[in-house]
C-alpha cells in the first residue's frame, strides 16, 4: 500500500491520462475510495498470477522535438 501510495503522490497535475482516460487529478483526489479499489484489483491481479492483456498493451507515439526531422531514433 505504502508504495502505491507513493507512486499516486508523485503524479503530476496537468498531464494526459493514460488508456484507461483516469487523470492524475483523479487518482490524488478521488479519496481512500478508489484506493483501496486499486489496491484490491491490484492484489487479485498478483494472486491469480495473470493481468488483462491491455495492462500489456502500449501504443509509443514518436514526438518532435528537436534537431532532423527526418531522424526519429539515433541507434
Amino acid at each position: 500500500m505504502d508504495e502505491m501510495a507513493g507512486a499516486i503522490a508523485g503524479l503530476k497535475d496537468g498531464k494526459a491520462p493514460g488508456g484507461d482516460v483516469i487523470t492524475a487529478e483523479v487518482w490524488m483526489h478521488e479519496g481512500d475510495n478508489l484506493f483501496s479499489r486499486l489496491h484490491q484489483l491490484i492484489t487479485n491481479a498478483w494472486e491469480m498470477g495473470s493481468v488483462a492483456q491491455i495492462w500489456k498493451d502500449a501504443s509509443i507515439v514518436t514526438i518532435y522535438k528537436k534537431g532532423d526531422r527526418t531522424e526519429l531514433w539515433e541507434i
